[in-house]
Order: C-alpha cells, then sequence, then structure tokens
C-alpha cells in the first residue's frame, strides 16, 4: 500500500512538514502489484495473462484483490498474512519528486514454499517470462530465479534489484534482463551511500557504460539503466560471444511531459519495466529477432506517461496511450 503525502517542499533535516487532510492519500502500490498491472495494460488489445504471487495483510486484502482481478490478474497465489501489508511512505513535492520509505512487514512473509511451480505438468502450460524484485525475502526471489532456470527450455528473467540499500547475492545477477535505475547503478557501481545526494541523473548516460560492463561481468546478458528525463542506456552481451557487446542509447529521447505535467515520478521506473517486458513478449512470440532499442523506447515512453498524475499506479499507461505518444529529442544527454 501507498501512503502519499503532497508536501510544498521535502522536509529538511530536524524540520516538521504539515500535510492537511486533502494532500494525504492512500492508494495501492508497490513494485509487484505495479508492475503485473503495467504488464496488463501494454498489452491491452491482445492481453497477455499475468500473474502475481505475493503476500498481503489481511486488512487490505479485499481491496488489493478487487484491483488485481479488475486488471485481470492471476492471484491464485496471492496470500494473506495477519501482519500488515507492505508499505511505502512517500513524500511528493510540486515538481513531482519523490521521497519513497518502504516497509516490508507481509513481504517477509513470502517463503521460498509459496512460489508455485513453474511448469504445470498436467496442462503443460508454464510462464514465458518471470519478473522479480527485491521487496520480498532475498531467499524466495533466488528460489524463484532457480525455478526458471531449471525449467525446460528455461524462463527468461527480468530483475528489478529494487529497492535501493538491498543487498544482491551473487547468482541473481545471472539474469537475461537487468534493469534499475540510475541511482540504484550508483550505489551498486560506485559506492555511494543510498542517503548521499548522488541519485538519479548525478551523471551524464554515457557515463554509465562502464557500470553496464560491470554488471555484464557478473553474469547480465541484458543490462538497462534509465535516467529519468535523460532516457535509459541498454547494453547486451551477444549470446555465444560474452566479449562482444552492443550498445544501445536512447539519444536521451524523452517522453513529451511538459514540467508543468509532472505530478509524480513514483511509479515512473515501474511503466517503465512492464512496458518493455510487454515489449520483449511480444517479440519472442512473433518468432523475431530480440530488439532491445525498441523495448527500451517503450519503457520511455510508458516512464515518461506515469509521471502526469499522483499515484504509483493509477498513474500507470495504457497501450494505445503510449502507441500515439512522441518523443522530444534532448541535446546536451551524449557523452
Amino acid at each position: 500500500m501507498d501512503y502519499i503525502a503532497l508536501v510544498p517542499a521535502h522536509a529538511q533535516k530536524n524540520r516538521h512538514v504539515h500535510v492537511h487532510g486533502e494532500n494525504s492519500l492512500t492508494m495501492p502500490g508497490g513494485h509487484g502489484l505495479n508492475q503485473a498491472i503495467a504488464c496488463v495494460r501494454m498489452s491491452h488489445y491482445k492481453r497477455d495473462e499475468s500473474a502475481l504471487v505475493g503476500m498481503v495483510g489481511e486488512v487490505d486484502e479485499h481491496l488489493l484483490r478487487t484491483e488485481l482481478r479488475s486488471h485481470g490478474i492471476d492471484i491464485m497465489h496471492l496470500r494473506t498474512t495477519d501482519e500488515k501489508t507492505g508499505a511505502a511512505h512517500i513524500s511528493v513535492d510540486p515538481y513531482g519528486d519523490s521521497i519513497v520509505e518502504s516497509h516490508a512487514y507481509a513481504n517477509d512473509r513470502l517463503r521460498p514454499e509459496h512460489i508455485p511451480p513453474l511448469e504445470d505438468a498436467s496442462t503443460g502450460r508454464r510462464p514465458d517470462l518471470l519478473l522479480v524484485q527485491l521487496e520480498i525475502p532475498v531467499d524466495t526471489v533466488q528460489h524463484a530465479v532457480k525455478l526458471a532456470r531449471e525449467a525446460d527450455p528455461p524462463i527468461p528473467v527480468i530483475l528489478n534489484p529494487a529497492p535501493d540499500n538491498t543487498p544482491v547475492p551473487e547468482d541473481l545477477w545471472a539474469v537475461d534482463h537487468l534493469i534499475m535505475n540510475a541511482g540504484r547503478a550508483d550505489e551498486l557501481c560506485r559506492g555511494s551511500s543510498f542517503y548521499s545526494n548522488l541519485g538519479t541523473g548525478s551523471r551524464k548516460p554515457g557515463e554509465y557504460w562502464d557500470d553496464a560492463s560491470h554488471f555484464h561481468d557478473l553474469g547480465a546478458r541484458c543490462v538497462i539503466i534509465t535516467m529519468g528525463q535523460n532516457g535509459a542506456i541498454g547494453s547486451v552481451r551477444e549470446r555465444h560471444r560474452k566479449s562482444r557487446r552492443r550498445r544501445f542509447d536512447s539519444g536521451a529521447l524523452v517522453a513529451s511531459t511538459p514540467g508543468s505535467a509532472v505530478k509524480d515520478t513514483t511509479g515512473a521506473s515501474d511503466a517503465f519495466i512492464g512496458a518493455y517486458a510487454v515489449e520483449i513478449l511480444r517479440q519472442m512470440k512473433a518468432g523475431e529477432e530480440e530488439d532491445i532499442s525498441r523495448a527500451m523506447e517503450m519503457g520511455i515512453k510508458a516512464g515518461g506517461l506515469a509521471v502526469r498524475d499522483v499515484g504509483s499506479m493509477r498513474s500507470i499507461p495504457w497501450r494505445d496511450e503510449v502507441m500515439t505518444m512522441e518523443f522530444d529529442g534532448v541535446d546536451d544527454a551524449g557523452d
């Protein structure tokens, strides 16, 4: 659940910001829920089936199940506990910039044994793609990824190593697609403190290629680093030639959303990931050659549209909105 405060300015050290009732909002959210809904909204006309495996608290169970069902998401493996639902306390300033503090609560009770088999021997059904984050216990994520790797053939995995300041075990890096924002890359590769001022946009896009190479060396095949209004970079290690890598720079193509229209940036990353995942899945099902740049383009458009409303979930755009969006170029986003 997201608990949102619209503030005149983010609080400074030892300061107290008061929020009136009309500027305090509560609504569904969280990386897992948001990305599942983004996948549904981005498939829209030819809806891909999405399933969410998770743990929620009894108090919010009805609200969350109703929201997920309304999007046609399979919640057979969404479990309930007497613990509170995982929560994020979010403050959003007039420029749409947000500060998020999340608490695991029920998420911490999702254990490896709660992850269902990924292949149904009786029906032959299996997921085409597994999308995981780190808001649940790391050993549960490791178990899910292990099941995907052991499937025949292996199920592709997208890992979003969020939230920040969460350790990533060595065996999780070897995924098909690794997607993170620049602030997380700063933290993981540059040793910057989560609490420092070094965050998204601290370096130019071209300065993140070494970070991408580092993640390739750890085992990731495709590495995507997003940079908000500065677009994204992507790097792909050739499947059979590990020393050869292809680079894709969005050229800082950004969604043409005027600054005055930016209400809340919280859900942009989830919208990006959902759109990226759906495009990769579309290419797989169509038998097309993998086109990371196209998936990045869809992600950037979706992320750009997701800043127009307050609330990480309700701001996620639908496919028809994304397909009609145009890009604006940014001249100074190169190396």
